[in-house]
């Protein structure tokens, strides 16, 4: 499902400066959009609202803290059919049955809505929020949901212009707004909860509009012809029950060790219902936000030029290709691994020592204390290892190595948990250790998974054969379901 990245491969490729310019402009919206929008109009309207010296500190307080609970557990929500969706649409893509993929977008809307109102109902229940914000909370929280959908499907499209341009705008729409607001209304006149619930706005409006037109070029590219079956991609839930466990607990991977310092020194609760611990969760935001090139770099360069190889190796077997055809192949593709791996290993590592050298910079920035920067850089660190690994899990999958890649969750998941619990008396000065050492843990394994792997790449392919699992839930439910 690399269109995007085909598309966008073919301006790196114009031997213009503007046009490469205009290449990694487009590449990091379309590949980092979400996380893009929603930090950067977070941090402006922060600092907007920062150097206004009457503005409330509890309100923005609320706006952040509940902003990135609807971040957070959205993203947990769509990480549990994440990867089974993929696989659905792919094999669908691959057999030029495109009517299947507007239903089963709007199966998998329908199926993460379900988990999320189940999600929130549990919010109305703790939180002692005015109702009027809790929906609003709630609202902006489905809209994240949704975008997460969307945004999944964004890599088989072609149109990288409208793409890039939902993102643009939706995040134009939430900073100008929150400017606008912080500067002609009088918060010191209402509640917090209703300041919060006015800040709010912007952000959802920004982001319905970025649905908007992702959306419209979704159903622009795959046009929708009353197709019935839209909960058929869970059948592969039967299928392949480890893209479940995979990709839930590599996402909960990310965040476990926010919730375990929730609980140690430092830590807030506000309204008896957000939990959160300031100086950690800013670093921790800021650090994802250094790796969005391998998420760029990923789709542009590694994901397409080794596809082309790859694709050509199994062409080989499947078609009945000779030894020598086949091991001429396998070198090759190995050969364009090893050079893209190597390559975003430099480039990421490049990036990730310059963030580690403005670590104090970006303390003196954001006004923090001095705890903070040794924090950052060990954040910084985990992070790192972190995108490799979701790059070496990928490629995994790829070559359907799927007891690979749910180990590498499962050890990714294990290990920073366990240590969060570890590190937790250690207080302030131990957090981020967990992150940084859990990552490097399974980044350590995933790559010797890997190598490995693609050692003896050729049998694997004759030998291992897809094993499917028994049908023993959503087949026999769906088929009921639409009768077939």
């Amino acid at each position: 499902m690399a269109g995007i990245g085909f598309q966008l491969q073919k301006l790196f490729k114009e031997d213009y400066f503007s046009s490469r310019l205009k290449a990694y402009g487009f590449s990091v919206l379309v590949t980092s959009g979400p996380w893009l929008i929603i930090i950067l109009s977070l941090s402006l309207t922060q600092w907007i609202i920062g150097n206004i010296p009457t503005f409330p500190i509890e309100t923005r307080e609320l706006l952040t803290i509940s902003l990135s609970y609807c971040f957070i557990f959205s993203q947990l929500i769509f990480s549990v059919q994440q990867l089974t969706l993929t696989r659905y649409l792919a094999d669908q893509l691959y057999e030029v049955k495109y009517e299947r993929v507007i239903p089963s977008y709007l199966g998998l809307t329908k199926t993460s809505l379900l988990l999320a109102i189940i999600l929130f109902f549990v919010f109305l229940i703790l939180s002692p929020l005015p109702i009027y914000l809790e929906l609003i909370i709630g609202m902006f929280f489905m809209i994240m949901l949704l975008i997460w959908n969307t945004f999944m499907f964004i890599t088989a499209l072609k149109d990288y212009k409208s793409v890039s341009t939902a993102f643009l705008l939706g995040g134009l729409v939430i900073v100008l707004g929150e400017l606008a607001l912080a500067f002609v209304l009088n918060f010191d006149k209402v509640s917090v909860f209703q300041g919060v619930s006015i800040l709010y706005i912007p952000f959802i409006l920004g982001m319905f509009l970025t649905l908007s037109i992702l959306f419209v070029v979704l159903s622009r590219t795959f046009a929708y012809k009353g197709e019935e079956r839209p909960l058929e991609y869970l059948t592969y839930v039967d299928y392949f029950p480890r893209f479940v466990v995979i990709g839930t607990l590599y996402t909960a991977g990310l965040w476990i060790a926010n919730f375990v310092i929730w609980f140690g020194e430092g830590s807030s609760q506000l309204y008896d219902v957000f939990l959160f611990n300031r100086m950690y969760d800013v670093a921790v935001f800021w650090s994802y936000l250094t790796i969005i090139p391998t998420l760029m770099f990923f789709v542009i360069s590694v994901e397409t030029r080794f596809y082309d190889r790859y694709r050509s190796f199994y062409g080989y077997i499947n078609e009945g290709g000779s030894l020598e055809q086949i091991l001429r192949s396998k070198d090759r593709m190995i050969t364009v691994l090893k050079e893209e791996v190597f390559r975003l290993l430099r480039n990421q590592g490049v990036v990730t020592v310059l963030f580690l050298i403005c670590a104090s910079w970006i303390g003196s920035w954001l006004n923090a204390s001095p705890e903070f920067v040794p924090m950052l850089r060990l954040t910084i660190v985990g992070a790192y290892f972190n995108a490799m690994i979701l790059v070496f899990q990928l490629l995994l999958l790829y070559f359907e190595d799927h007891k690979g890649a749910m180990i590498i969750s499962v050890l990714f998941f294990g290990s920073i948990l366990l240590l969060s619990i570890a590190f937790l008396p250690m207080g302030i000065s131990g957090y981020g250790l967990s992150f940084c050492i859990g990552s490097i843990i399974a980044f350590i394994y995933s790559s010797l998974r890997l190598i490995t792997f693609i050692k003896h790449v050729d049998y694997f392919a004759f030998t291992q054969g897809q094993m499917l699992q028994k049908a023993k839930l959503f087949v026999p439910l769906v088929k009921k379901l639409y009768k077939y």
